[in-house]
């Protein structure tokens, strides 16, 4: 079978021949346009740049897969809480990214070459090669609660129901904040967020760890949510990497 000739070659065929008045200048090809170049083992590597499903929180064949987390006071305030997060993907992949936006999938444009890369476990320790080449060996170790990285405890986020999210939720701070959003969830499906008489309102829906945000002047977000804490009744929420409690 002959090879089809390329765009270069067409091009320069039909070039001479609208030199000639034997065909239109219109049909002549365009040059098709290159496709980026990708780096081969990288996490945005994947096929038509497709995210990556979240895998429910837990363990599968002893390995942590999803979302895992952790709470730490924020140092320069000395008051607010912030949430870390490893999330574990197929194919021995990890990020320290936070996935806002939706906890279903996640988004490997995201990836900086420091906050992703590729892991294993060896012995008691787990080995990351970050995508710029550093690599981090980390004590290992499964707990009753999740697991122990390096000595911090992470924990599997747990997906809410819109029944435990109904309630007023403020910023999780030892001291109050009149600045800071306030979130109310309402039964009927409703809901506001703001700070004092400026809030705005709309629609919500909770799926996995995903909140879904419909505001009545028609925008639509996605927020990852999940419970931060063990306790029950859950009095800790997180929101895109901001952690929330009950009030």
């Amino acid at each position: 079978m002959r090879a089809e000739p390329s765009y270069a070659r067409r091009a320069v065929a039909m070039m001479g021949l609208a030199l000639l008045g034997l065909v239109p200048t219109t049909t002549i090809p365009a040059q098709r346009p290159a496709k980026p170049a990708t780096k081969a083992g990288s996490a945005t590597t994947l096929p038509n740049g497709r995210s990556i499903p979240i895998a429910t929180a837990g363990f599968d064949q002893g390995r942590p897969a999803g979302l895992f987390y952790r709470l730490k006071v924020d140092l320069t305030s000395g008051t607010r809480l912030e949430v870390r997060t490893f999330l574990f993907m197929a194919g021995n992949r990890m990020t320290r990214t936070f996935p806002s936006g939706g906890g279903d999938v996640f988004d490997p444009s995201r990836c900086n070459p420091d906050m992703c890369g590729s892991y294993q476990f060896d012995a008691d320790q787990i080995a990351v090669r970050w995508d710029n080449g550093q690599v981090d060996r980390w004590p290992y170790r499964r707990t009753a609660e999740g697991v122990d990285l390096d000595g911090s405890i992470f924990k599997p986020a747990r997906p809410l129901t819109g029944a435990v999210l109904i309630g007023t939720w403020g910023g999780a701070a030892t001291t109050g904040n009149p600045t800071e959003n306030v979130y109310a969830f309402n039964p009927d499906g409703t809901f506001t967020i703001g700070a004092g008489r400026s809030s705005v309102g709309g629609r919500y829906s909770v799926r996995g760890l995903t909140l879904s945000l419909a505001f009545a002047d028609g925008l639509h977000k996605r927020r990852t949510l999940f419970a931060a804490g063990t306790s029950e009744p859950i009095g800790l929420i997180a929101v895109d990497g901001d952690v929330y409690r009950r009030r």
